[in-house]
């Protein structure tokens, strides 16, 4: 099972993004992220290595002592294309995001990380959901766009998953910024 390291949105921004998984959910059919039973988040890294759990826990006791929760900014609706699209929030890209990217992947520089993440690689994304790309251009525009601007809040939580089915492996809040 492939293991994620991801970063929790606190209340109020993880509130917004499931009303848009609703939205994208009555728009296109697909309840994909409604069903998944795991909170909106950003994932910073995905490990293919079956075996890697023992390792990415103890990266998780070093790393998170240094990381403090962050302002996050989603800016704008992105698209993953293929059969079916996904549809993503986009985050403004700070330097502490990629920063984090980066100490993690040094960190467990020895395991098979999924190319998606990889440090020349990584989109940064919020998932939304999933489409027929023939739907995106209508329904999901029009259900997404309906009044909102950037939405902001916080990087409140890192976490260690296995998936599939999420199971939480280790869960850490990150202090306060200084």
């Amino acid at each position: 099972m492939p293991i994620a390291v991801t970063l929790l949105l606190d209340d109020a921004l993880a509130g917004m993004i499931r009303t848009m998984w609703r939205d994208v959910a009555a728009a296109t059919g697909d309840g994909a992220m409604l069903s998944l039973d795991y909170p909106p988040h950003l994932t910073l890294l995905r490990i293919e290595d079956d075996a890697a759990a023992e390792p990415v826990l103890h990266a998780l006791s070093q790393e998170a002592a240094g990381m403090r929760r962050m302002s996050l900014t989603l800016a704008g609706i992105g698209v993953f294309p293929g059969e079916p699209s996904v549809v993503w929030a986009v985050p403004v890209v700070s330097a502490e995001l990629l920063r984090w990217h980066r100490r993690w992947h040094e960190r467990l520089a020895g395991l098979r990380h999924h190319s998606h993440y990889g440090l020349d690689a990584w989109v940064p994304h919020v998932t939304l959901g999933h489409a027929a790309p023939a739907m995106l251009c209508s329904a999901v525009t029009a259900a997404l766009a309906t009044g909102r601007g950037p939405l902001r809040g916080m990087v409140d939580r890192v976490e260690i998953v296995s998936f599939p089915p999420v199971k939480t492996l280790a869960s850490r809040a990150l202090a306060a910024g200084e």
